[in-house]
């Protein structure tokens, strides 16, 4: 190794260093404001790769004061947006790997477009484990974010959740379906009432799941057809069916 390229390496640890100790200080909620925000400026002028992936990590850390905390986060997301399109490899390898992924899917939204968003989804969605999540929280926002894209690709995309070992994610699953069931074409439709259904009969005990099915049918006035018998005879109070097989709850019109 020559003695230029000694130093040079060594100047590359001492920045990483310096990125390090900016990174940890802007992620410190017990710090001073004042002293996130100049962090934060000083990762912003030194405009690296790690430097703008330690400003996305100001995203996994919250202050105790949540006002604050919202304001510093949107302040680190006017600063990444100024990077333009260079801020592109740490946010999309941030929304890879890490959890908290509101802010920088808005960035990413923001920079990208929408369509070209999808594209980062859908990696995301065939990347998720089908096993036990017990933090879903980012499958839930990725599914959540998908349900503004009222598409066919998304019905067939996220119809797998409804089989999530984690009921949250098929509650979420079952409310995105519910924004984009419209839009979709009447073999997905019937492909997801069907399925809705046989969940619904599962002998599996889940109470929310199974409310929430019942309220999607009410609320977009499905009917049963096909498995008018087998509903008519789980339903419990408040619900029932009507002759038409539209389930009703007592007391609504």
């Amino acid at each position: 190794m020559g003695l230029s390229e000694f130093f040079s390496n060594f100047k590359e640890r001492q920045k990483l260093r310096k990125v390090e100790k900016l990174t940890s200080k802007l992620c410190e909620k017990y710090n001073q404001d004042y002293e996130r925000y100049a962090a934060a400026d000083e990762l912003f002028e030194i405009g690296t790769y790690d430097a703008l992936y330690g400003l996305l990590k100001r995203f996994t850390s919250h202050v105790p004061n949540v006002e604050q905390d919202d304001k510093e986060k949107r302040y680190v997301l006017s600063l990444l947006y100024k990077k333009g399109e260079d801020v592109l490899p740490p946010l999309i390898d941030f929304i890879k790997s890490e959890d908290e992924i509101v802010y920088p899917l808005q960035l990413l939204k923001k920079i990208l477009g929408k369509e070209e968003t999808l594209k980062v989804l859908k990696e995301l969605v065939e990347n998720f484990s089908a096993e036990y999540d017990r933090d879903p929280s980012k499958k839930i926002e990725v599914i959540k974010e998908l349900s503004t894209y009222k598409s066919p690709e998304v019905g067939k995309l996220i119809f797998p959740f409804l089989d999530d070992p984690n009921d949250d994610v098929v509650l979420a699953t079952i409310d995105a379906f519910k924004e984009i069931f419209l839009d979709l074409d009447e073999e997905d439709r019937e492909k997801i009432r069907e399925k809705l259904l046989n969940i619904f009969l599962s002998d599996e005990e889940k109470p929310r799941v199974e409310r929430k099915i019942l309220d999607f049918f009410m609320d977009l006035k499905l009917k049963v057809t096909g498995f008018k018998k087998s509903v008519a005879e789980k339903l419990e109070k408040p619900y029932y069916l009507d002759k038409k097989g539209h389930i009703k709850k007592l007391g609504m019109k």
